[in-house]
């Protein structure tokens, strides 16, 4: 609920996403789920801010290079597979 909210309050505010993103960090993820998740709204953020890389460097490690995941759901790894392919292309 924090990382929606200090989305929803860094929006446009570059430095705000910065410090929820580095507070994230420091608490570390308590599973490969919320990892995933971390890094979809990593990537988001950095794809908004156009900056492709940090963006492609986020999706790649949500998904973890696994073609089937027991912790996303297969919509959630479809769609992040088909967000790095176009990054490929």
């Amino acid at each position: 609920m924090k990382l929606l909210q200090s989305v929803k309050e860094g929006v446009g505010d570059e430095q705000k996403m910065e410090e929820a993103f580095s507070v994230l960090e420091k608490q570390g993820a308590g599973n490969l789920y919320e990892d995933s998740f971390i890094n979809i709204a990593r990537a988001s953020y950095h794809i908004h801010h156009d900056d492709q890389w940090s963006g492609y460097v986020a999706l790649i490690r949500a998904v973890g290079h696994e073609r089937q995941s027991s912790y996303l759901s297969k919509a959630t790894l479809k769609s992040l597979h088909t967000g790095i392919f176009w990054m490929q292309v």
